[in-house]
């Protein structure tokens, strides 16, 4: 008898099936063959979810366990308990759950356990982490010093800008924990949620020149200036984003501030 050609589908079924039958002999016939000298019982050392992930050749998992302060089985509670919570609206931020492990950690090991805790960066994110890249890092002093050395600019006439953006009786933007897969996490919270953008601009000499702060609005309105102790310039977008417009006029009015103490330098 002709075979038939087997179609994607059924080729996808039959290979699940061998791999789910080879997964479900694997456990035991591992377990079975590393024997205890002492006991002469069967040593326990993977579990059927590790072998799982090194049979898809998730090696570096099983390392970065050897060295994390959490067992394989403390990681597991915290992240069940973050999934958790995350589902209730109440999703933990990278501080808050690493203040759970470290209770974890000093519970079980006591005074072993180091004052300064697990640090700041135990949780990062990718783009954080590569920001803080040493070599990254000394690239960019490397070329700042250069351009410093070739125009010959002094401490006092370098600055440093930044863009941030807040919600009123909100609190700033923070990045919590939820569970694999959910594209949104929802966060139960109250307060005006309108966005206010500050761009503050401070001097390499410690001084600063007023920060520009944009309100979300169709016009301006006379409350905002009030109660304004940094005499901070006050402007106004669709959505309280910056644009443009008012880039240009940030640039403007820094180079009008600073143009005294540049002395016609550059």
């Amino acid at each position: 008898m002709v075979n038939h050609v087997k179609s994607d589908a059924l080729k996808t079924q039959i290979d699940r099936e061998q791999k789910d039958k080879l997964m479900a002999h694997a456990p035991a016939l591992f377990h079975s063959e590393q024997m205890d000298t002492a006991t002469g019982k069967p040593m326990s050392i993977l579990d059927d979810s590790t072998l799982g992930r090194l049979i898809k050749g998730d090696y570096q998992n099983r390392e970065q366990w050897k060295k994390s302060w959490l067992t394989k089985e403390e990681g597991d509670i915290i992240v069940d308990y973050a999934i958790a919570k995350a589902r209730q609206g109440f999703p933990l931020s990278p501080k808050r759950l690493r203040e759970h492990a470290e209770k974890i950690l000093i519970a079980r090991l006591g005074n072993r356990f180091p004052e300064t805790g697990l640090g700041i960066n135990w949780a990062m994110d990718g783009c954080r982490g590569r920001a803080v890249n040493p070599i990254t890092k000394a690239e960019y002093f490397k070329i700042m010093k250069e351009s410093r050395d070739d125009y010959d600019i002094p401490d006092y006439l370098i600055y440093g800008a930044d863009e941030t953006g807040m919600q009123t009786d909100i609190g700033v933007t923070e990045r919590v924990i939820g569970p694999a897969g959910a594209k949104i996490q929802h966060q139960q919270r109250s307060g005006n949620r309108e966005n206010i953008t500050v761009l503050p601009t401070i001097c390499a000499d410690g001084t600063s020149v007023p920060p520009i702060v944009i309100y979300k609005g169709e016009a301006f309105q006379t409350k905002w200036l009030q109660d304004n102790p940094l005499d901070a310039r006050m402007g106004y977008q669709k959505k309280g984003y910056t644009s443009g417009e008012i880039a240009v006029a940030w640039i403007e009015d820094w180079d009008k501030l600073t143009k005294e103490k540049a002395n016609g330098q550059y």
